[in-house]
């Protein structure tokens, strides 16, 4: 069988998850990074082998019209579509746009394929009309043929949930990647994985390079989510570091911007800024020409103006940063890759 991975978030963990959990029973290939585009897939696909016995691709889109043309190169057998927001609105105009493009993963598969779906999200829900397959949905709030129940996050903000009476521990942190695990296990289960499998595959998933792992540093521990922003993403992590124990450090948010937003992008900044000051986190530091808005946002929402800086560059913010931090911070690092703030995470290793 070929998974096909489709969402406006998520894709390269989900990807990355799905592979783990069938790899507990079958020899798996699995898109290579993020190498998800009409590079990227055809590039996977050549890889195949007489000894793979799954495939599981990651399938984005810059255009209306790109799924359909990598699902007919990939020909999947099971679509899994995890949401759909805000992520490269810029090439699609609306959130209906996306929609669009993201849904075209269900319209291309056929009355013998399997299509996988956030019941949660309701742009999604609003797609799966263009179904013509099998459908099964997978949720944390809503009624799902995959549920996860009983949500606890620990103080690592890593989740313990059951689904279908059955207990699951994560090393992953964020509610945001249970949602993902949650759709793992429907795969796997659609592929006939044993339960036992399922646990184990994901109480052992580490988190992906650059997509929420952690590193200490002089104390302070450092979640590296610098791969890449959209407002739903944003929002995801400062929940997740919201929700993490600090030890009675400060929770630090190093933020930059989110780009592919179009010209509504000033608007998500500052509203981005209104949630870093109701999530209730204690310092700020913000860099790239979207980002003093970011700021803005925040202090418009009542967070002091000391707990909320604007830096020119990366390099400016690491040095604040990096004489700012305490033992037992928790510091949240997250933009758009062309922002380049994996290079402040770097610094601060290099400097410990």
């Amino acid at each position: 069988p070929v998974i096909g991975v489709v969402g406006s978030a998520g894709k390269t963990t989900v990807k990355e998850m799905v592979a783990a959990v069938l790899g507990r029973k079958y020899c798996v290939l699995k898109t290579a990074g993020n190498e998800n585009n009409e590079v990227g897939v055809p590039q996977t696909l050549l890889q195949l082998t007489q000894k793979h016995e799954a495939v599981v691709l990651e399938i984005a889109a810059r255009k209306i019209g790109d799924i359909e043309y990598l699902c007919s190169i990939a020909q999947p057998q099971i679509g899994l579509l995890l949401n759909i927001g805000t992520a490269h609105i810029e090439f699609f105009g609306s959130v209906e746009g996306v929609a669009k493009a993201k849904g075209e993963l269900l319209e291309y598969l056929d009355e013998s394929c399997l299509a996988l779906v956030n019941a949660d999200d309701c742009v999604v829900v609003k797609e799966v009309k263009r179904t013509k397959g099998r459908l099964l949905t997978f949720s944390l709030e809503r009624e799902s043929h995959f549920r996860g129940e009983g949500l606890v996050l620990d103080q690592e903000g890593c989740g313990h949930f059951s689904l279908q009476h059955k207990s699951f521990d994560l090393r992953v942190p964020g509610r945001h990647n249970v949602y993902n695990a949650v759709a793992a296990i429907g795969v796997g289960r659609a592929l006939s994985v044993t339960w036992s499998r399922l646990q184990a595959a994901l109480a052992e998933f580490e988190p992906v390079h650059l997509r929420g792992d952690t590193v200490s540093v002089g104390g302070a521990r450092i979640i590296n989510d610098s791969y890449n922003a959209n407002p739903g993403s944003m929002l995801a992590a400062l929940e997740t570091l919201a929700a993490m124990e600090s030890d009675g450090g400060r929770r630090v948010a190093v933020l930059g911007d989110m780009l592919e937003l179009g010209a509504d992008a000033p608007h998500y900044h500052q509203e981005l800024g209104r949630q870093v000051a109701a999530q209730g986190i204690d310092l700020l530091l913000a860099t790239g020409p979207l980002s003093s808005g970011l700021v803005g946002g925040a202090i418009a929402a009542g967070m002091p103006a000391a707990q909320a800086r604007y830096f020119i560059s990366c390099e400016e913010l690491t040095e604040s940063l990096r004489a700012d931090i305490r033992p037992a911070d928790l510091v949240l690092v997250k933009a758009s890759r062309g922002i380049g703030l994996d290079e402040v995470v770097d610094a601060l290793i290099s400097s410990n």
